[in-house]
């Protein structure tokens, strides 16, 4: 359940009690209520963009201020609901005032609400007549709903919602919204003589010269403004055409040459057909192209090449495509028995390297010659036996020996 807390804070509110004069006594000649019927000139909210805004404390506490920060600065309307009540106008006195809020609920959320509360004992029996804050503390739930106003009040106003987390331990782990309002002047069938010049916007609420401002749309409905009779649009080109306007006659664009029949379109074109130096309509070939065009295609193609190939920018035509030279062997001319032993390619397959040998006969299978001159072939050497051709018996002969006469 909701519960209330209140803090007296130095404040003044105009029109609770009746005036006084400069030694204190009473003044009869304006009652207090009297005093109030003047305030309805104001509707209820601060009367300046900081009045008792809130604000979180300072430190590790459950604290939140209400002030601009600057003494006797701050003034808000709070208006009376029982009949006749009127609206009292509440000062702060100090440059802000503090709330203390209660401990968070150790496993579950909670909202508070804090309220300016004008209490007036003629009106709601409290036996009192002073502004203060009033802390509504609400129910922590699982889904917790906002507390309200006490229901003892008569005259209050919301000046902040707080989000209280389960286990919450200071008001930085809260959410402060502010609940204010600007106050306005209740202007009742204000006549303006010599015109009005309004700075900023103005927003309406209800009929304008009857007619319901937010969903006014002409169209002849109850509230809602008269319709634009159809003649009116129809015969728009009509009077447009007879009066003869062009670009001469319309303020702001006489350099466009403007005529309404100039952009007709539609096959009755009379624009030229758009070129790369003029601009005009589109032609049925210039659209197939366009419409030719691949998803996703841009202006400048990205081609991306591998290793050891190159990529030249056409600067507006084909681009060119190069290999290139990653080779670093030689050449070679062999001949005879010379031949080429041995290649080393490299990743794009180009010869880095080779080597080169000399054939040997075991290399095509020949076996090597068994032919000697051992003895079971005759072969000549010094003291072994020989041929000799001579034209006399040659002398010192041995066995074996082999001599001619001629």
């Amino acid at each position: 359940m909701a519960t209330t807390t209140y803090t007296d804070a130095t404040m003044g509110a105009r029109a609770i009690g009746a005036r006084t004069d400069s030694g204190g006594t009473p003044v009869t000649d304006v009652s207090a209520e009297e005093d109030r019927y003047a305030h309805v000139l104001f509707g209820e909210g601060k009367l300046s963009a900081d009045a008792f805004v809130p604000a979180a404390g300072a430190g590790a506490t459950m604290d939140v201020d209400f002030g601009s920060g600057v003494a006797k600065a701050d003034y808000y309307v709070v208006a009376g609901n029982d009949a006749g009540q009127g609206n009292y106008v509440v000062r702060l006195a100090a440059a802000s005032e503090t709330v203390t809020l209660a401990a968070a609920d150790g496993s579950l959320p909670r909202i508070d609400e804090v309220y300016l509360v004008v209490q007036d004992n003629a009106y709601d029996a409290s036996g009192n007549a002073l502004p203060r804050f009033g802390l509504r503390t609400g129910t922590a739930a699982a889904s917790p709903a906002v507390p309200g106003p006490d229901a003892g009040w008569d005259a209050y106003v919301l000046l902040a919602s707080i989000a209280v987390p389960a286990a919450a331990a200071d008001i930085v782990a809260c959410t402060i919204t502010d609940e204010r309002n600007d106050s306005i002047l209740a202007m009742r069938q204000a006549t303006v003589a010599n015109g009005l010049t309004v700075t900023g916007d103005i927003a309406v609420t209800g009929n304008v010269d009857g007619v319901n401002v937010a969903g006014h749309t002409h169209d002849g409905t109850a509230d809602d403004g008269p319709a634009i009779p159809a003649a009116n649009l129809t015969g728009l080109k009509a009077a447009v055409d007879a009066a003869n306007v062009d670009a001469d006659t319309l303020d702001g664009i006489d350099s466009l040459g403007f005529v309404l029949a100039a952009h007709e379109g539609a096959g009755g074109a009379v624009h030229a057909d758009a070129t790369g130096a003029v601009a005009g309509f589109m032609t049925a070939a210039q659209y197939t192209k366009l419409a030719g065009i691949a998803t996703a295609a841009t202006a400048n193609q990205t081609i991306t090449a591998g290793g050891g190939i190159t990529v030249t920018d056409g600067a507006g035509a084909a681009p060119t495509v190069a290999h290139e030279d990653t080779s670093s062997a030689a050449s070679i001319n062999t001949s005879g028995a010379t031949i080429v032993d041995a290649l080393t390619l490299d990743t794009y397959g180009h010869i880095t390297a080779l080597t080169t040998r000399s054939l040997v006969l075991a290399d095509i299978g020949a076996a090597a010659s068994s032919h000697n001159h051992d003895g079971d072939y005759y072969q000549y050497a010094t003291g072994t036996p020989r041929v000799t051709i001579t034209t006399a018996a040659p002398a010192g002969g041995s066995n074996g020996d082999i001599w001619f006469r001629y």
